[in-house]
C-alpha cells in the first residue's frame, strides 16, 4: 500500500523471497484496471524500481491496513475463490467510507414494538423517573417529593 496514495495493492506472499519483485506487475495490473494513463504508470514502475519492506511508523498507514484486513476478510467470507487483484480493486472502490459497524441483529435485542412503546412512554411522561427535586427553602436545603 502507497503510504500517499493509501492504494491497496495485494499480491500472494508465496514465494516469498520474490514477492517485492512481484509488486510492481501486481501494481501495475491494478493501475490499467483503474485506468491510469500510460505515461503515469511507467513513471510509478520507473519509482519502484528499488524495493524495501520495513515497518511503519504511520498510525494512520496501520489503521488502514487494519480497515483493509477486515474488509478483505468479509470479502473473503462472500467468495468461492479469491484473486487477489479483483480483492485490490474491491478494496480501492470501497474505500474507508465511514460505516455502521453496529451488528444487524442482536439475541439481546429489545423487541422494535417494546422499544417503541417505551419511547412514546418517555415522550409522553418526560419527568415520570424524577422522585422529587432539591430546593431552597427557608434557607435550609430539603429534598420534597
Amino acid at each position: 500500500m502507497n503510504a500517499r496514495t493509501l492504494l491497496p495493492v495485494l499480491a500472494p506472499l508465496a514465494p516469498a523471497a520474490t514477492v517485492t519483485a512481484r509488486l510492481p506487475a501486481a501494481f501495475a495490473k491494478i493501475a490499467r484496471r483503474l485506468d491510469v494513463e500510460a505515461l503515469t504508470l511507467e513513471g510509478e514502475l520507473a519509482a519502484m524500481a528499488e524495493q524495501v519492506l520495513a515497518k511503519t511508523s504511520s498510525r494512520s498507514v496501520l489503521g488502514v491496513m487494519n480497515e483493509f484486513a477486515r474488509m478483505a476478510d468479509s470479502y473473503r467470507w462472500t467468495e468461492d475463490h479469491i484473486d487477489v487483484a479483483e480483492l485490490s480493486l474491491w478494496l480501492a472502490q470501497r474505500g474507508l467510507e465511514d460505516r455502521d459497524r453496529r451488528p444487524h441483529r442482536s439475541p439481546a435485542q429489545i423487541d422494535p414494538e417494546l422499544e417503541a412503546a417505551i419511547c412514546r412512554l418517555r415522550k409522553d411522561h418526560p419527568r415520570s423517573g424524577d422522585h422529587g427535586s432539591l430546593s431552597d427553602e427557608g434557607g435550609a436545603r430539603s429534598f420534597s417529593g
